[in-house]
């Protein structure tokens, strides 16, 4: 039976292993992930969770459609199934190795091994608001990754990375030009990136929300028109 597991929020005093662990990580099917598994099947025993615990969950996962997994401090996060391919089972793993910055490793199961893609590093990082969002982004039939950072107070603007796969090689491209852009959204008939902007008045407070028309322009998105509401109060900034 295929089973999807969702485990979240586990408060545990634990000592986090850096990612460097490059045997750890190049012999995921020698492991042996028994153990682990009847202790989070006993919802009354406190896990040890490292970051070897990705690892172990990401061999496990071989044998179910979907898998997730999410522990607060130290923050790890998996989750395995077919989110970027509709033909291949894909898995991303997202560490903070400091308490400022995340590591994202991508792989493809391919005759039921992990293969890494890749693996970046030294992106921003804020564990309170974390968030994954996948959608083609660049509009070339490969599914992309949004990595959410933070999420304003009042009018809810999203900002955060933007992963871009390629195709062909499945590595990730980052896109700091992005940064900047939130709430952003696809239009794949115009080929275009929609993000919002607030419009504010230190008279009036909030005015409303502006559209933010992104194109891609030699592997960047780049604003190229701006639509906000007519009618502006005085004193709009």
């Amino acid at each position: 039976m295929n089973i999807t597991i969702i485990i979240s929020s586990l408060t545990l005093g634990l000592t986090f292993f850096a990612c460097s662990n490059s045997q750890t990580k190049n012999n995921l099917a020698e492991k042996d992930s028994s153990s682990l598994e009847k202790k989070v099947a006993r919802k009354d025993v406190k896990l040890k969770v490292t970051i070897d615990t990705l690892y172990k969950l990401l061999d496990k996962s071989k044998q179910l459609d979907t898998f997730e997994f999410s522990n607060w401090e130290p923050f790890l996060f998996i989750k395995t199934g077919n989110f970027l391919s509709q033909t291949k089972k894909n898995a991303i793993l997202v560490s903070c190795p400091n308490d400022s910055t995340y590591s994202v490793e991508l792989y493809t199961e391919l005759a039921n091994y992990w293969k890494k893609n890749d693996e970046i590093e030294l992106l921003d990082a804020f564990p309170v608001q974390f968030d994954l969002d996948f959608e083609d982004y660049n509009f070339d039939g490969q599914i992309d990754i949004y990595l959410q950072i933070s999420v304003s107070n009042g009018y809810a603007l999203s900002r955060g990375h933007l992963l871009t796969i390629d195709p062909k090689t499945k590595k990730i491209q980052t896109h700091p030009e992005t940064r900047a852009l939130s709430n952003m959204r696809t239009d794949p008939m115009s080929k275009t990136v929609i993000s919002e902007d607030v419009m504010w008045s230190d008279e009036y407070g909030f005015q409303g929300v502006c559209d933010l028309k992104n194109k891609w322009v030699e592997g960047k998105l780049k604003i190229v028109k701006r639509e906000c509401p007519s009618k502006n109060p005085k004193g709009y900034q």
